[in-house]
């Protein structure tokens, strides 16, 4: 059975942010491949409310949430979620990164500086960059994207893991050498004197 993911669009109440534009998409899509659509930000009153006169000219059912804390959007994240930043620009955007590696499906554009670093980084991570210059040809890819979330977020967190223990076992093996070193230098400035060999 398909279960329909909410549609997420996390970000500052700014222009650049690409609000707007995931109001647009929304128009596009079959509103058969997904639940429920969320805007959720902080900023400028002013340009949400902007914003939910967009939405409510659509006549669509998208909810702006405002106040919301990095746990409770966590908690949204960890649900049956696909989060798409159509953003017009920027550095590199840390709601999708922080999204990507808490494994959920993530839709960005190729504006944010955050696709070059995870495709340097981690190119074993599936997430669907889209040409914003070229939109509305996107659309596609998006709508077989999102019926296709949950087999993203089982392959993306199965990623994450190996990560994790590769970094944990990096870690764990810098800390096994560094108590090493530490020890043999103890030993040797308490114990033993330095001598020569002799091979001869």
């Amino acid at each position: 059975k398909f279960t329909k993911p909410k549609i997420l669009n996390i970000g500052r109440f700014e222009k650049r942010k690409g609000h707007e534009i995931f109001i647009d998409t929304l128009n596009y899509l079959d509103q058969n491949i997904y639940d429920k659509t969320f805007i959720i930000g902080s900023g400028s009153e002013e340009y949400s409310v902007y914003l939910e006169n967009i939405i409510k000219d659509r006549s669509l059912n998208t909810k702006i949430l405002t106040g919301k804390n990095n746990f409770e959007i966590v908690n949204i994240l960890n649900q049956n979620a696909v989060v798409y930043l159509p953003v017009q620009y920027d550095s590199l955007n840390l709601v999708a990164l922080e999204a990507i590696l808490s494994g959920c499906p993530t839709i960005v554009s190729d504006k944010a500086g955050v696709c070059k670093y995870l495709d340097k980084f981690y190119p074993n991570i599936i997430y669907l960059k889209i040409n914003l210059d070229d939109h509305s040809n996107e659309i596609s890819k998006i709508s077989d994207f999102i019926k296709n979330f949950s087999i993203h977020r089982n392959k993306n967190l199965f990623e994450i893991k190996k990560i994790k223990e590769l970094e944990n076992l990096q870690s764990n093996f810098e800390k096994f050498y560094q108590s090493l070193d530490d020890n043999l230098n103890k030993i040797s400035r308490n114990t033993y004197k330095k001598k020569r060999f002799n091979f001869e």
